[in-house]
């Protein structure tokens, strides 16, 4: 088995310890990307997209930043794509917190209770274009 093989089978049993709640994932806003920092290396996971190319989804084990020692990307008519997207919606769900926000959204509607605090907006922010000196 390839070593690009082999990491396509263990994003299935990452994706099951993901849905599990067992991977601390973090996003990188630079690159656009999740990773999880492991003692060993850093593994990152991408979603590539472009209007005139397929979707490609790339999952990398890294030394280090500039390091990879397996790197593969997979488009969107691969049926790999599959398991390497729902693995990037797992990530993302973590960092992010949607469903639990969700989860208190759908708390409040059904509560019946008044929604929405009675609170000021929060502050906009500056638009450097618009300081006057």
């Amino acid at each position: 088995m390839t070593p690009e093989a082999k990491l396509i089978q263990l994003a299935q049993r990452l994706l099951e310890r993901s849905q599990e709640g067992k991977v601390n994932w973090r996003f990188d806003q630079s690159d656009d990307d999740y990773y999880v920092l492991l003692e060993f290396g850093i593994l990152s996971l991408s979603i590539i997209t472009n209007t005139a190319l397929p979707d490609v989804a790339r999952l990398g084990l890294f030394r280090g930043v500039d390091d990879p020692i397996v790197l593969v990307r997979i488009d969107e008519t691969e049926p790999e794509f599959q398991v390497l997207y729902a693995l990037y919606s797992e990530a993302r769900r973590k960092v992010s917190g949607w469903d639990e926000v969700l989860a208190k959204l759908e708390k409040a509607i059904d509560s019946g209770e008044e929604i929405g605090a009675d609170l000021p907006p929060p502050p906009q922010p500056i638009d450097e274009d618009d300081i006057p000196f």
